[in-house]
């Protein structure tokens, strides 16, 4: 497989964004350092290698030659307790037909089901039955099972999928109201300074004030969508150009500013929009600050440098005057700016993996090159001096305005392929299910010959045993999301109270439940990526009582998935997030936003409190167990107070690496909702009651980088065809081809 030489792109190995796009952080871009990708190390990114990485328990970490920063100063995770003393004994499998209580309507889907259903379920204690119907709200699937007279087994896919709501919902407003204002305020602010500066500037200065002024411009254009930016005249064929690649987003190609290949198809409309939309304005500005490196080291001082030394020079001045810039006693307002951005950035997602503004002002001034001081970026020996320091303290890195975020699962993904795994062109999701701990991750890709590429396993270890310690999983939010994926996948004391949990199939669907959830996760590190919320009223809840004058029925059961464990770090995350945005004045009080987190933490909360009290064989409280029979209703108002935004469907896509050479991006997806039937526990009496829960199908396909998908692009294809699920689901999803070859 033809791969481009080392020598002509800019690599960052551990970071959100390398051979692969941004699907590897939070809030990643879109709030921080307006991320415009998130995955390993992508062609004309911007960086070096993040660092070193602490040995500890689950979760994994970064490696780099960069010291570590310090500690944030965020302290806004709280854990949230979870009091087990599991209680009660189980029947063995298989079950017998008369052991498994069935209400009205359960009786008849239970007839209705094909026999290698109703077989998983004796069998195993549950299956998944995907019946044909296009199912892409969770509310809708609650609501039909309320309807049908059918007992809700409530999933972690569901809960997962919350937890994705209110994040995608808080960033949008936080986009809206701080990110993009500030971006905005930014630019101009740097536009007018280094056009001002520019006139007096000694000539040897006049190449940098280019290249500042060229990243900027590009930038403005991309954001205004060519609207209301005011771009030099002798600047505006090369903007042009940038700007014409850029929404073409076709792939790797020199630039005409920076004289690096960038691969422009990381600039292409993803998230909520689709190509054309001029909404995705702000998210190609974005992707264009994160991808569009200024190199420092000349390829006469570096073998992998793409660049002579004039250019070098150039671009590291263009770097120095950004950065002057950004100092409080320089440019007040453009500092504050670049603060504001910045701080967020961190609290979202981690420490940067660029070369950034504040990490080049401590690295020139410990070389003794005073930024206050212009003349001094113009000296060619004290530049030179810079430049050295910068590349013995950087090695490989370049600068980018507002560059990526080190995201954990990006090095994972990236350290997995070749060239440090012989001959595998691609990582798979499974690595990270492995990665996070999931044994039947490993035992699958065991299954599939992965061990079979040299390195393969050795690698895996490494980055296995190389992830955060226990104070460093939440420092961001991106790393609280990630250890509730890999709390999820880890047993729970709850095990000993539900039937299906000892199966291997039930440990392979919550592999799949786990791979949907990082999926999620991926897609939500894309900056302004998705819509703001319409200024109507949410709609009201649908109704589900009985008829005015008729009785009301008796309310049937609601189960919750047995993982209090994994739900408790699924509550910790949402007050995580509310906390931290309120505590740093980004999320105000009349944000569209709040009411959303204030009831999925309700819905989090009750939630956790149902699966505590049946994993202890308890009654609920009568206000659990009052809101725990709301909760089919309760999702779906949230997903209705959502609906305008888009944001109620299911059907996600994150394009998570890419592979340069072949010019190829691995795509995650989540598709539609399928009938998980299973037998749970009742509380007390430990009757074994048939319930239907929702399993959230997950995929994972390549797909050409110049061609990766968007949300609506991708709802298109799913609406017209069903894509291969993911091998190891055979174990326990019931397709027709099951059916067929029953005997």
């Amino acid at each position: 497989m033809k791969r481009v030489p080392s020598s002509a792109v800019v690599r960052l190995p551990a970071r959100l964004g390398r051979r692969g796009p941004p699907r590897s952080g939070g809030f990643a871009v879109a709030l921080g350092a307006l991320l415009a990708a998130t995955s390993s190390t992508v062609l004309g990114a911007c960086g070096a290698d993040p660092p070193p990485a602490v040995v500890a328990p689950p979760l994994p970490v970064a490696t780099s030659t960069a010291p570590p920063p310090p500690a944030p100063g965020w302290p806004y995770w709280q854990p949230v307790p979870v009091d087990l003393h599991v209680q009660g004994a189980l029947p063995k499998r298989p079950l017998e037909d008369g052991r498994i209580a069935r209400s009205e309507g359960s009786v008849a889907l239970w007839l209705e089901a094909p026999e290698a259903v109703r077989s998983g379920v004796r069998q195993d204690g549950f299956a998944v039955w995907p019946r044909g119907e296009h199912k892409l709200r969770f509310g809708d699937f609650y609501a039909g099972l309320a309807r049908d007279r059918v007992p809700a087994f409530i999933t972690l896919d569901t809960l997962f999928f919350l937890a994705h709501v209110a994040r995608d919902r808080a960033f949008a407003d936080v986009e809206a109201r701080v990110l993009a204002p500030a971006m905005d305020s930014l630019l101009r602010r740097l536009d007018a300074r280094l056009a001002a500066e520019q006139k007096g500037a000694s000539p040897d200065l006049l190449a940098g004030y280019r290249v500042a002024r060229g990243v900027v411009s590009v930038a403005l254009a991309l954001e205004t969508a060519g609207r209301g930016a005011v771009i030099p005249p002798e600047m505006v064929a090369m903007v042009d150009a940038e700007v014409a690649r850029a929404t073409a987003h076709e792939g790797i190609a020199r630039s005409a500013l920076l004289g690096l290949p960038v691969d422009y198809s990381m600039l292409g409309a993803r998230g909520a929009f689709e190509e054309g939309d001029t909404r995705a304005g702000p998210f190609r500005a974005a992707a264009w600050l994160a991808y569009a490196p200024m190199a420092m080291v000349a390829s006469t001082e570096q073998s992998s440098a793409a660049v002579d030394v004039g250019v070098a020079r150039a671009e590291t001045r263009g770097a120095l005057l950004l950065t002057r810039l950004l100092q409080a006693d320089v440019d007040a307002e453009a500092a504050q700016q670049w603060t504001r951005i910045a701080r967020l950035a961190e609290l979202a997602i981690g420490h940067p993996a660029d070369v950034s503004p504040a990490g080049l002002l401590s690295i020139v001034r410990s070389a003794g090159l005073d930024l206050h001081d212009a003349a001094a970026i113009a000296d060619v020996v004290r530049l030179d001096h810079a430049r050295h320091a910068i590349s013995h303290a950087r090695p490989g890195a370049a600068f980018c305005l507002l560059g990526l975020r080190s995201a954990p699962d990006a090095s994972v993904l990236e350290a997995l392929v070749a060239p440090t795994v012989a001959d595998r062109p691609m990582p798979s999701a499974l690595d990270i299910g492995a990665w996070l701990g999931s044994e039947e991750a490993r035992a699958i890709l065991l299954e599939e010959g992965a061990d079979a590429h040299a390195g393969f396993k050795e690698s895996l270890d490494r980055q296995y045993t190389q992830r955060p310690a226990t104070s460093a999983r939440h420092s961001s939010f991106y790393l609280t999301a990630l250890d509730g994926i890999a709390g999820y996948v880890a047993p729970s004391a709850a095990d000993a109270t539900f039937v299906a949990a000892s199966s291997t199939a039930w440990k392979r669907h919550k592999l799949e439940t786990a791979l949907g959830a990082w999926t999620a996760l991926r897609h939500d590190s894309l900056p302004y990526s998705r819509l703001p919320l319409g200024d109507a009223a949410p709609p009201a809840s649908p109704p589900t009582g009985a008829p005015a004058g008729a009785r009301a029925p008796e309310p049937l059961p609601v189960f919750i998935e047995p993982h209090p464990e994994a739900i408790a770090r699924l509550l910790g995350l949402v007050r995580h997030m509310a906390v931290g945005l309120t505590s740093m004045s980004a999320l105000p009080a009349d944000a569209s936003s709040r009411p959303v987190l204030a009831e999925i933490e309700s819905v989090l909360a009750t939630a956790l409190d149902a699966a505590v009290a049946a994993a202890n064989n308890e009654e609920p409280s009568p206000q659990v167990a009052s809101a725990l029979r709301l909760l089919p209703e309760k999702i779906a108002a949230i997903e209705a107070r959502v609906a305008s935004a888009r944001a109620d469907q299911v059907a996600l896509v994150a394009d998570v690496h890419t592979n340069d050479g072949a010019n190829l991006a691995l795509e995650e997806a989540t598709g539609e909702i399928d009938d998980l039937l299973t037998v749970v526990r009742e509380p007390r009496s430990g009757r074994l009651v048939l319930a239907v829960g929702a399993a959230l199908a997950h995929h994972e396909f390549e797909q050409p980088s110049a061609a990766r998908l968007s949300d609506p692009t991708w709802r298109a294809r799913l609406a017209k065809e069903q894509p291969a699920r993911d091998a190891f689901t055979s174990t326990f999803v019931v397709t027709e081809k099951t059916v067929r070859a029953a005997p």
